[in-house]
């Protein structure tokens, strides 16, 4: 799929499951955002080394892209703190965000993304039975 075309079928990533952009170093950050925040059953997005964070941004203020991720890797990419906390916060099925060589995101955000995705309650990452995967 050629950048020019993601935008053009972005109505085909309502079904995508997994994505992988990484190193992907002319993919435009609006077009990639607008595609994405149609991605209603994403469970899997790597965006190594083109993570930003305005896709980050993007992704947590979409509740249809966000609810059902579950793997983000953001690996070696710029992306800092606020935009790591959005996108953990607003994915309630959240279980992974690989954060390796960010530069940009702090020690702290760094060690406590794990600590906070594991200690998630289980009301908070309830999905409605339909939305499941085993539903389908």
């Amino acid at each position: 799929l050629r950048f020019a075309g993601l935008l053009a079928h972005a109505h085909s990533l309502t079904r995508c499951r997994e994505l992988d952009l990484s190193y992907c170093q002319h993919l435009p950050a609006g077009t990639a955002s607008t595609a994405l925040a149609s991605a209603a059953a994403l469970a899997s997005l790597s965006l190594r080394n083109v993570a930003t964070d305005l896709l980050l941004h993007t992704l947590a203020a979409s509740p249809a892209a966000a609810r059902a991720l579950r793997l983000v890797d953001c690996a070696f990419s710029e992306v800092g703190d606020a935009a790591v906390e959005a996108i953990v916060q607003a994915a309630p099925r959240l279980q992974r965000v690989n954060l390796r060589g960010c530069t940009a995101v702090s020690a702290l955000c760094y060690n406590q993304t794990p600590i906070t995705l594991a200690t998630r309650s289980t009301e908070e990452a309830w999905i409605p039975p339909l939305l499941r995967d085993d539903a389908r």
